[in-house]
């Protein structure tokens, strides 16, 4: 659309090229002749000027438009950008269970309503942002999904700040309390009601030898209410792979090796329900051969780090598994003999 100074610078050209015109006309009617080329010469200059000085103005203006259209764009996309900033903050701050774990104290009423597996995991958010690789499949396949997770193979679960490390601590107390009052049969050591246990395990190392000490053999007892997600994923592996029990889960679990006459004993144990396994360390199993369902229906359910468990433990030795009953002040025999080695 044409601007209104536009029409005025026009119509005022209109105007002056008619006076001119008439001028030329006057003249050459007229007795004095003026220079009739010169004249128009003279026209055509002028309104080629003030054409020119026209297109200028309107492209002044017009140039002044487009800078405030722009100026308005880029505000408009600033703004967008910051907006979409909030959103992907706000996106970001909902992936964590404790968004401020690493740098602010987390209060009691922040945890007040965890369950058992938040507990875990929000615990576990502490590690992971320091790049924690998981190898229970709770814990990696969670965070795992997880944009912000950067897994890092040299971190070790060591050099958590001050703040970091009272959260851990806050949340394990609660945790453990939780536990305590889910899992029934899962006594602390303290209780007065306490059985023993002992045995020995043997192999049979050839015909004219005959039965030996099965050296080494493993023996776990887990009790079987015990609720694995109380476990820290730090605590779960060597347990898993060497029986290494931490000192909070001792008086819970329990673990053993057959000493030099293939003997073991666990005194002192909470009377209750509980899964025992015992691994040979003389014989081997046919690995082609895949592991029974009853084995891993009693223990998958109590073990946090199963694969490492199942491969350390139930693949490559023989083994027995089964579920036995503590008693007070009694004293279980749970011998075991493995016989042939497979090869």
């Amino acid at each position: 659309m044409v601007s209104e100074l536009a029409y005025v610078f026009f119509a005022g050209l209109a105007g002056l090229m008619i006076f001119f015109i008439s001028l030329i006309f006057r003249a050459l009617n007229g007795k004095k002749m003026i220079n009739a080329p010169l004249t128009i010469l003279l026209i055509i200059s002028l309104t080629s000027t003030g054409i020119a000085a026209g297109v200028n103005m309107l492209s002044q203006k017009n140039d002044k438009k487009v800078n405030a259209y722009n100026t308005t764009s880029n505000t408009d996309k600033k703004d967008d950008s910051n907006v979409k900033d909030s959103k992907a903050n706000e996106t970001n701050s909902k992936d964590y269970i404790l968004p401020n774990s690493d740098k602010e104290k987390i209060s009691e009423e922040e945890i007040a309503k965890f369950n058992l597996s938040t507990f875990s995991l929000a615990r576990n958010e502490i590690f992971a942002r320091h790049g924690y690789v998981f190898t229970t499949p709770e814990a990696k396949n969670y965070f795992e999904k997880k944009a912000w997770y950067k897994p890092d193979p040299s971190y070790n679960g060591e050099n958590l700040n001050e703040i970091e490390k009272y959260n851990v601590e806050l949340i394990k107390s609660h945790e453990e309390k939780l536990s305590e009052n889910n899992s029934s049969g899962q006594v602390k050591a303290s209780s007065n009601k306490k059985g023993n246990l002992k045995g020995t395990v043997t192999w049979q190392y050839n015909k004219v030898i005959g039965t030996k000490p099965d050296v080494g053999a493993k023996i776990y007892l887990i009790p079987e209410k015990f609720n694995k997600s109380s476990m820290t994923d730090k605590e779960a592996k060597p347990f898993a792979m060497l029986g290494s029990i931490s000192e909070d889960k001792k008086g819970i679990l329990f673990f053993k090796t057959a000493n030099g006459y293939g003997n073991y004993e666990i005194n002192d144990i909470p009377v209750g329900k509980y899964v025992i396994l015992i691994v040979s360390n003389k014989t081997t199993r046919n690995i082609h051969e895949p592991i029974d369902d009853y084995p891993k229906n009693l223990l998958m359910p109590l073990v946090n780090d199963w694969k490492d468990f199942e491969y350390f433990n139930l693949n490559l030795y023989k083994f027995t598994v089964g579920t036995i009953d503590i008693k007070e002040n009694e004293t279980i025999d749970e011998s075991y003999d493995f016989g042939y080695t497979y090869y």
